[in-house]
C-alpha cells in the first residue's frame, strides 16, 4: 500500500473501537515490512499508534512508539526536516503528561525552532507548538507566560481561513488562562469571540462550544453578574445533555457552577 492508503486505513480504523488498537499495530508491521524499518512511512504509523495509546493513557508504551518514530527520521530526513519536528512534537506531548515537564519543554522548544526555519512563523504547525509551550508553561505554574505563548498561537491562527475552528479553540484557552488570573473581562472578550465562530462559522454540535458557554458563565460570576452568568451556564448544560445526556460528568460540574450563580456561594 502507498501513503494515502495506510492514512485511510487509520481513519477506518478508528470506526471500530474494539479493534482499533489490533487495527494500528498490524498497519505499523505491515508498513515495517512493505517499506522498511526504517522508513518514514512506517515512523507515520508508529506515530499513529503512539497517539492512540496516550489517548488510552498508556505513556509508557506510547513514549516508546515515539521515540522509535524519531529515530527514524532522524535518519530519514534528518533533524532539521519539518518531519522530525512533528514527531519530537508528539514525543513531547507524551513526556508532558507523564510529568517529564522539563524534558517536553526542551523538546518543543527545538520544534519551534525547526518549524520557524523550515516553514516559517505564520505556520499552523509553529501555532500547535506554541499552544503546546503554553501548556507546560500552566504545568509549572507560569500562568503569564502561558498568556503570553496562546496568545501568539491564537494570533498565527488568525490569518488562516481554514483553520477558524483551531483559531476559536486557541481564544478559548487563552481566555480559560485568563480567567485563572482574574482577567475576566479580557477573557470575556476572547470568549465571546470564540463563541461567535462556533455559533456563525463552525458550528455548535461540539464540546468545545458548550466549554465556551461554561466559560462565560464563570466569567461573568467574577464580574459580579450572576443573572448573566446563570443564563451562560444553563445554555452550557443544555448543550452537554443534548451531545451526552442528562447524566454526563460535564453536566453536573456546569450545574454545580449555577448553583452558585444562583445560591450567593463565593465564585469560582
Amino acid at each position: 500500500m502507498e501513503q494515502r492508503e495506510y492514512l485511510a486505513a487509520v481513519d477506518r480504523a478508528y470506526g471500530d473501537a474494539a479493534t482499533v488498537e489490533d487495527v494500528l499495530r498490524e498497519l505499523a508491521e505491515q508498513s515495517a515490512r512493505e517499506h522498511g524499518e526504517e522508513s518514514p512511512l512506517h515512523a507515520s504509523m508508529l506515530s499513529e499508534l503512539g497517539g492512540y495509546l496516550r489517548g488510552a493513557g498508556r505513556f509508557r508504551e506510547s513514549e516508546d512508539c515515539f521515540l522509535r518514530a524519531v529515530d527514524i527520521l532522524r535518519s530519514a530526513v534528518g533533524e532539521g526536516h519539518p518531519d522530525y519536528a512533528t514527531a519530537l512534537n508528539n514525543l513531547a506531548g507524551t513526556r508532558r503528561v507523564m510529568g517529564k515537564t522539563e524534558q517536553a519543554r526542551e523538546d518543543f522548544l527545538r520544534c519551534l525552532d525547526i518549524y520557524g526555519e523550515t516553514l516559517g512563523v505564520g505556520h499552523v504547525l509553529y501555532a500547535a507548538c506554541l499552544n503546546n509551550l503554553s501548556l507546560v508553561a500552566l504545568d509549572t505554574g507560569e500562568l503569564d507566560q502561558a498568556v503570553e505563548l496562546m496568545a501568539r498561537a491564537a494570533a498565527v491562527l488568525s490569518i488562516h481561513p481554514d483553520c477558524r475552528d483551531e483559531y476559536a479553540t486557541a481564544m478559548a484557552n487563552l481566555a480559560g488562562l485568563e480567567l485563572k488570573l482574574g482577567r475576566s473581562a479580557e477573557a470575556e472578550e476572547h470568549l465571546l469571540q470564540a463563541r461567535d465562530i462556533y455559533e456563525n462559522e463552525v458550528g455548535t454540535g461540539t464540546p468545545h462550544y458548550y466549554m465556551i458557554l461554561n466559560s462565560l458563565g464563570i466569567a461573568r460570576l467574577q464580574q459580579g453578574d450572576r443573572a448573566g452568568a446563570a443564563g451562560y451556564l444553563r445554555q452550557a448544560a443544555g448543550e452537554v445533555e443534548r451531545l451526552y445526556g442528562p447524566d454526563h460528568p460535564e453536566r453536573r460540574k456546569i450545574l454545580r457552577h449555577l448553583q452558585i450563580a444562583q445560591g450567593g456561594e463565593e465564585a469560582p
